[in-house]
């Protein structure tokens, strides 16, 4: 009975963390939106505006480009959290070579003053 409460609670903490991680994605994917629709709004409102005239192809080309800049902008933040994830096994094992005390030697210069036949048998007196 201990090990299930131990095990549900086990599940129930990682799916908190999976929650807030969908949730952080999610946040980020709309304001990544929000910077897009700005950016594709600007892009054509500004030639309506402009002073001189603008080839219309250009701004074709620009709206285009805008319009797919958000796509841009999630893979390259998706990208740079990945990146940043595995980085972190790559500290992890670099503290474990660093600092970690190694182990004893599996023979010690005492063990030369110990008797070749030792032990003789597997028993153990008190």
């Amino acid at each position: 009975a201990f090990l299930c409460k131990k095990g549900e609670r086990a599940v129930d903490n990682n799916g908190a963390a999976q929650c807030i991680a969908v949730a952080a994605a999610q946040w980020l994917s709309l304001r990544l939106d929000c910077l897009g629709i700005v950016l594709v709004t600007l892009t054509l409102l500004l030639p309506l505006f402009s002073v001189q005239t603008v080839d219309a192809a250009l701004v074709g080309l620009a709206s285009a480009y805008a319009l797919e800049i958000t796509q841009y902008l999630k893979n390259m933040a998706g990208t740079v959290a990945d990146v940043e994830a595995k980085f972190t096994s790559v500290e992890r094992v670099h503290d474990y070579s660093e600092f970690i005390k190694p182990e004893k030697p599996w023979q010690l210069p005492s063990d030369s003053k110990l008797d070749p036949c030792w032990p003789q048998t597997g028993c153990l007196q008190l």
